[in-house]
Parts: C-alpha cells; structure tokens; sequence
C-alpha cells in the first residue's frame, strides 16, 4: 500500500490502487479465526467506548450538570492577591478564568472534599528534556500524539538511556498519562490510563507521570475527574501557560484539586474507567497477535 500511493507532499491512494493490490490468500481453517479474532477487537472497543460514556454520566449524575453562563467574550478581573497567592505566579488570564471558577463552585455543592493529587497518595514527575538518537534496533518511542491514537504502529525507535528517569523513561500499566504540552485545542491536558502495552516503550518527556504510591481514591476515579468533557477537562485546560506551544508545570499537576465523592460511588465510576481501559488494552493485544500471524503468512508465502 506504501508503494502504490503517489504525491509529494501530500500522499494519496485511490480505489484503483487498492483493487489492483494482491492478496495472500490464507491457508484452510485460518479465515474463520481471523474474523473471529476481528469481531472480538471490535466488540471490545465499542464495550470500552460505552463504558468511558457510563463512567463520565455517572459522574455528572452525582455533580449534576453544568451550564456556563459566562461569555468568553466578556472581560473580567481578579484580586492581585490571587494571582500572587502561593509558590505559583500565574498571570495568564486563562488560569484565572471565571467559567472554571464557577464550575469550582458548581462541583463543591457536591463533593465532600477536595484533595489534590499529592494529598490523594500519587507521585507526579516528568523525565528531564531528553535527545532522541534514532536506533533501528533500539526501544520504540511513543509521542505524545501517538498515545492517544488506537493501537498505533512503532514506527520510531531511539538509543536507550536513563533518560533522568527512575524508570528510564518507561511506564507502568495503571499509571496515569497526561498530555502536558500543545495546543489546548488538542490533546493538551487530556489524561489516559497507561496499559501494558505502553511498557517497555519510551513515553515522551512531553507526557507526565501521575503514578500510585499510597492512593487514597483509585486511578479511574482519578482519571474521569480530569477528563470529563464538561466537568474536568476545562479546570485542566487552565493549567497550561505560554503562548506559542502551551505547556503544563508538574507543580500545577501535583497541586490540582479532585472533588471527592464517597468510596462507593467513586468506585463505581472507577470500575467504569477500569474496565474500560482493560478491553482497550486487550484489544490492542489481539490486533498485534493477528497482525503478527498474518505477516508470519505472508512471509512464508514469499520464501
């Protein structure tokens, strides 16, 4: 397929292209387990999508639904005192955003606590900036783009180092991912729940590390806190500062406040979030072995 398309700068593939391309026909008793194996990724994928949906309903039937009622077209002030206040200076106007400040308010009608992530037991660091030494037998390097895409392929592979990493620059299954650099447009902010798929790769130093030593709420909880769509993400999408390629501080992360509900109704969102990323992961499993067995095929088929 890489072959056949045409462009310079833009690559293109048309429907002729693609009827032309031949096939390796697969051998007796190998068709039937292949689309099994198909209908299973799908069947995962849709369980996990519908379960990230349930999580994040869930969560706002406990907060209940926000409504702006702010125009971002509208000017605001606020006290110096507040943009001086603490360790962090923060000038931009965007911290300081009156929407997040009444979504704030919003949330503490129904949470009995807020704790950052500090206090709830997760240690929050971020390598130091590291040089990407292309190796074609070195450790696959995912971006931070490419973490957030559906089983994408390795395509980048780097010289291993410490990389000013306690864990060389890997990741554990279970950790939380956060985008911390881009536009806030984009995938900036936007957290994930790391699988075992991510282990044993290189994770940009533009993705920080929000890991469990002594959690006092769960990682799913956690997650669907930052992510919600109308009741997280914007408190995250404050965070970021700079104008060219905004970008997230791990003092910001650590200090972040999460709304507490009690143990019972935080698991049940938990349990969402958990399982969601547990089909994810097991889908991305079964594609990569199904994709082995058919290049092992075609291989063969070669020789």
């Amino acid at each position: 397929m890489t072959s056949a398309q045409y462009g310079h700068m833009i690559k293109h593939l048309e429907i002729g292209h693609l009827e032309a391309l031949p096939f390796v026909s697969m051998p007796a008793g190998y068709e039937e387990r292949f689309n099994q194996a198909f209908d299973k990724i799908i069947q995962l994928r849709n369980r996990s999508h519908e379960q990230t949906e349930k999580a994040e309903r869930l969560f706002e039937k406990n907060f209940g639904k926000y409504f702006s009622k702010l125009s971002d077209k509208v000017g605001f002030s606020v006290s110096a005192s507040s943009a001086l206040a603490g360790q962090r200076r923060r000038f931009e106007a965007q911290f300081h955003n009156p929407d997040v400040r009444e979504l704030v308010r919003h949330l503490s009608g129904s949470a009995i606590s807020w704790d950052s992530i500090s206090e709830l037991g997760y240690s929050v660091w971020l390598p130091t900036r590291f040089r990407r030494i292309n190796a074609e037998d070195g450790v696959p390097f995912v971006d931070s783009s490419v973490l957030f895409e559906i089983n994408p392929d390795s395509k980048k592979f780097i010289q291993d180092s410490d990389f000013g990493d306690p864990f060389r620059g890997r990741v554990m299954a279970g950790w939380l991912l956060l985008a911390r650099s881009g536009q806030t447009y984009g995938i900036n902010g936007s957290t994930m729940i790391a699988s075992s798929a991510h282990e044993e790769k290189i994770i940009s130093d533009h993705v920080i590390r929000i890991a469990p030593e002594a959690p006092k709420c769960r990682v799913g909880y956690l997650h669907v806190a930052m992510s919600h769509p109308e009741l997280g993400r914007p408190r995250v999408k404050a965070l970021p500062y700079g104008s060219s390629i905004p970008e997230i501080e791990v003092t910001d992360v650590e200090s972040f406040l999460i709304p507490r509900l009690d143990s019972e109704r935080e698991d049940e969102i938990a349990d969402l979030a958990e399982s969601a990323a547990a089909d994810r992961d097991l889908a991305d499993t079964i594609e990569v072995q199904i994709a082995s067995e058919a290049d092992e095929l075609v291989q063969s088929f070669i020789q």
